[in-house]
């Protein structure tokens, strides 16, 4: 048999829509939790960060994407990024790990979401708009 206390925990992205099937079959059978991104999470991962700078970033990127905030991309909450795409192996912050992190997981993600909703020109605009709220000068 299995141990009583043996949890099996699985995560399942809410927009990948190629597996509706599976999905709705999972969320009949098993409890379901929305985990949202967590600012503290980040915040306290960074040995260095002294101000809530970068945090606001974070933040005013999801209020972007999701759309709750003005001219955003109105894609929903469910495309929010989670905190792990905010937080680099190394727990010292840098203007280099911020411009991994946007380079090298965030502006592929985001242009993925966008490239079934618009044009290649489109989607060039509104990811230079995404990365301004993200790095600003």
């Amino acid at each position: 048999g299995v141990p009583e206390n043996l949890y099996f925990i699985g995560t399942m992205n809410d927009i990948d829509r190629s597996i509706d099937s599976f999905d709705m079959a999972l969320r009949r059978r098993f409890f379901w939790k929305k985990c949202e991104c967590n600012y503290d999470v980040i915040a306290n991962h960074y040995q260095n960060l002294t101000s809530a700078d970068f945090i606001d970033c974070c933040r005013n990127l999801n209020n972007h994407i999701s759309g709750a905030s003005d001219n955003g991309l109105n894609l929903g909450s469910s495309y929010e990024l989670g905190h792990s795409y905010f937080m680099s192996s190394d727990k010292k912050f840098t203007a280099a790990s911020k411009n991994e992190m946007w380079e090298n997981h965030i502006q592929p993600l985001i242009r993925e979401y966008l490239r079934a909703l618009d044009t290649e020109t489109e989607i060039k605009t509104k990811l230079q708009e995404a990365k301004k709220i993200f790095m600003p000068k």
